[in-house]
C-alpha cells in the first residue's frame, strides 16, 4: 500500500501499469489504495482504460473508483461517455447498500452539473446520516474545488445556502464537515448573502456537549478564520468516572472475541495500563451497545475503526471518558486503541491498527491488543458489521 501511495503520488505515468493491474489484487486494502491513486493522481490521457477497467467485475468500492476516475478525468466533449458513465454511477446510488450509495454520490458530485443532486440528496437524507454526511462532504469538496468558480453565482450560492441551512440544523456531521469552507479563504461569503459569522455562532449554540466537541473544534476555528479572534472552548475534562465494579475479574489476561460478518478475532485487555477506558469498554459490552455498529471508516495500511452510533464517524456517547496514555506504543499491528478529538474526549469508537503506527503514540489510549484472527482484521471492509463481542475470562 505504501509503495503504491508513492508511485501514484510521484511516478504516475511510469507506473500506471502497475498501479492499473493492483485494482484486481486479492487484498481489499492494495486494491482501493490502488483505485484511490488513479482517481487522486490519474490524467485525462488515461480516461478510456479507467473507462475500459470498469467494465470488469469488482467489488464495489473498486467499481464505484473506476466510474470516478473514469468521469473525473474524461476530457471535455464527450458527453455521450459521460452520460453512460453517470448512469452506472447513477445505478450504483440507487443501492440498497448505504455506503455504496454515499460513494457513488460523491463520485456523481465530481461534475458540478450534478450539484442539484447531490444538494436533493442532502435535503431528503433525514435519519440517515451516512448520506447525510457523504452528501455535505461532496458539497464542501465541490466548494473547495477548482471547479466552484466555473459554476454560476445561481449555483453557488445554491451550494452554499445548502451547506449553511444543514449546519443551522445542529446536526453534528454536517456542522463538523460544513466548517471546513468557512476556515478557508477560498470563498468570498459576503458576494453569496452568506452571513458566516452568524451561521456558526447559530451552529455551535446548538451543540450538545461533550457528545459534540469534534464539531466545536471545528467551528470555533473555522470562527476564528472569519473574525480573526481566537474562540473560547467550554473547559472540561472527562465526565465519565471510572466504574470500577466494571473490572471484577477482568485482568491482563482476559480475552475479547469480537465476532463480523468476516469472521471473528480475538484480543486481550490491559486494565493494567487503562484501567478506565477498559471499564467503559466492559459496559458498553455488557449493555450489548457494539451489536449491529459497522465499522464505518477502514483505511489500507492504517486502521478498521467502529463504535459509531450514527455510522458516519461522528456518533458519540453523551459522555466522555479519559485519556490513559501510558508506556505502550503502537510498533505492531493489532494495537486496539481509542478514538479521540483531543485529550479527555473518548467515548465509544475504538479502531485496532493494521501495521506499526508510531505517529499515534502518545496521543491515543490503548487498550487492548489483538492476539488471533489479523487476517479478518486485514480483510475487514467499510459497511462490515459487528455480531457479537463476548468476554472471555
Amino acid at each position: 500500500c505504501n509503495i503504491l501511495r508513492a508511485l501514484g503520488q510521484h511516478f504516475y505515468d511510469p507506473a500506471r501499469k502497475s498501479i492499473h493491474s493492483s485494482i484486481r489484487n486479492s487484498n481489499a486494502q492494495i486494491a482501493e489504495t490502488a483505485i484511490q491513486m488513479m482517481v487522486e493522481h490519474g490524467n485525462s490521457r488515461y480516461w478510456r482504460e479507467y473507462q475500459n477497467l470498469s467494465l470488469g467485475e469488482y467489488a464495489w468500492p473498486v467499481k464505484i473508483g473506476l466510474l470516478q476516475a473514469t468521469n473525473r478525468h474524461m476530457p471535455a466533449g464527450n458527453q455521450m461517455f459521460r452520460n453512460i458513465n453517470e448512469d452506472l454511477l447513477r445505478q450504483r446510488y440507487r443501492t440498497r447498500n448505504v455506503h455504496e450509495k454515499a460513494a457513488a454520490l460523491r463520485a456523481l458530485a465530481d461534475n458540478p452539473a450534478r450539484a442539484d443532486l447531490v444538494i436533493n440528496s442532502l435535503k431528503s437524507s433525514g435519519d440517515n446520516y451516512i448520506l447525510k454526511s457523504a452528501a455535505s462532504q461532496a458539497l464542501v469538496d465541490l466548494t473547495l474545488s477548482s471547479k466552484f468558480a466555473g459554476m454560476s453565482a445561481s449555483n453557488q450560492k445554491a451550494v452554499l445556502n445548502a451547506i449553511s441551512q444543514e449546519m443551522l440544523t445542529g446536526d453534528i456531521g454536517v456542522a463538523s464537515i460544513g466548517a471546513e469552507i468557512f476556515s478557508s479563504d477560498k470563498i468570498d461569503f459576503a458576494r453569496h448573502g452568506v452571513d458566516a459569522i452568524n451561521i456558526l455562532n447559530t451552529t455551535l449554540q446548538k451543540l450538545q456537549l461533550p457528545r459534540d466537541i469534534e464539531a466545536q473544534k471545528a467551528l470555533i476555528k473555522a470562527l476564528k478564520k472569519q473574525t480573526g479572534e481566537e474562540g473560547t472552548e467550554v473547559a472540561f475534562r472527562h465526565t465519565h468516572p471510572i466504574v470500577w465494579t466494571d473490572l471484577d475479574g477482568v485482568s491482563d489476561s482476559t480475552l475479547v472475541e469480537v465476532q463480523t460478518n468476516r469472521g471473528n478475532f480475538r484480543m486481550y485487555l490491559i486494565p493494567s495500563l487503562a484501567p478506565g477506558t477498559v471499564a467503559n469498554f466492559v459496559d458498553l459490552i455488557q449493555l450489548n451497545f457494539y451489536e449491529g455498529k459497522t465499522f464505518h471508516r477502514v483505511v489500507p495500511n492504517f486502521v478498521i475503526q467502529t463504535g459509531c452510533e450514527r455510522g458516519d464517524s461522528y456518533g458519540s456517547r453523551d459522555y466522555t471518558i479519559r485519556s490513559e496514555l501510558g508506556q505502550r506504543y503502537y510498533d505492531e499491528e493489532g494495537y486496539v486503541g481509542m478514538a479521540s478529538a483531543g485529550r479527555h474526549t473518548e467515548s465509544a469508537q475504538w479502531f485496532v491498527t493494521h501495521c506499526p503506527t508510531p505517529h499515534l503514540d502518545g496521543n491515543y489510549t490503548i487498550f487492548a491488543k489483538v492476539i488471533s484472527g489479523m487476517d479478518v482484521v486485514h480483510m475487514t471492509r467499510r459497511g462490515d458489521t459487528i455480531e457479537s463481542i463476548k468476554l472471555i475470562n
